[in-house]
């Protein structure tokens, strides 16, 4: 579930960074290793598979992570051109109740419905890498699409009505990807760090951008 706008408090780069933006570099790490998990699938599609668009695959990965992945687009993502990317990195709230839980779920089918009509997707795919703790990644063409994602009815819903209540943390990471899957040059632009206290407070925000920022990246 991708979130790029709450309501809160913010901070911008040259002040306090909390701790935890400071693993940006190694989400990252993790993102580059699902994006290689599709640039291996892609590489083994017939071309018969692709008349089935959207395609969709499931894993089971380590100590039975789960890893899915919706593929849109399959030729863009192996072009040699540049796209955009958003990591979406979360950690569920243990006081999260069981109906918000099963909100936030049924938020997020509804999304991915959603968004399998929007033009320049090209795709999307999650890693739960620990219990609670998941990793989203989404490729597009430009930043129009996801402009289009945020607009959607559902994404509203979940972003404003759910997050509070469901999410402990967010880290929402955005950039660019040159070269696409086959020859990937992966370039960091910025991180939004949400700090949850309960469904009553708006969220604390803060913003690194790493293109601005020194030492402290």
């Amino acid at each position: 579930m991708s979130i790029d706008r709450l309501p809160g408090k913010s901070a911008r780069s040259g002040q306090e960074i909390p701790a935890g933006m400071s693993k940006g570099r190694l989400d990252l790490m993790v993102l580059q290793s699902m994006a290689r998990k599709m640039a291996v699938t892609l590489h083994t599609l017939e071309q018969s598979d692709e008349a089935n668009l959207p395609l969709s695959y499931s894993f089971e990965g380590l100590r039975r992570r789960q890893h899915r992945m919706i593929i849109f687009a399959p030729h863009e993502l192996l072009a040699p051109e540049e796209i955009c990317f958003v990591g979406f990195v979360s950690r569920r709230s243990r006081a999260a109740e069981q109906h918000i839980i099963d909100e936030i779920f049924n938020a997020d089918k509804l999304m991915l419905a959603d968004i399998a009509h929007i033009p320049g997707l090209l795709s999307y795919s999650s890693l739960e890498l620990h219990a609670g703790i998941w990793y989203n990644l989404v490729l597009f063409r430009d930043p129009s699409v996801k402009l289009h994602v945020k607009s959607g009815e559902t994404h509203r819903h979940a972003a404003h009505q759910l997050s509070p209540a469901y999410y402990e943390w967010i880290r929402l990471h955005n950039g660019t990807l040159s070269g696409g899957l086959t020859r990937p040059e992966w370039r960091l632009k910025s991180t939004k760090y949400y700090r949850f206290a309960g469904s009553q407070q708006p969220p604390i925000i803060r913003e690194l951008n790493y293109e601005t920022c020194t030492g402290a990246c």
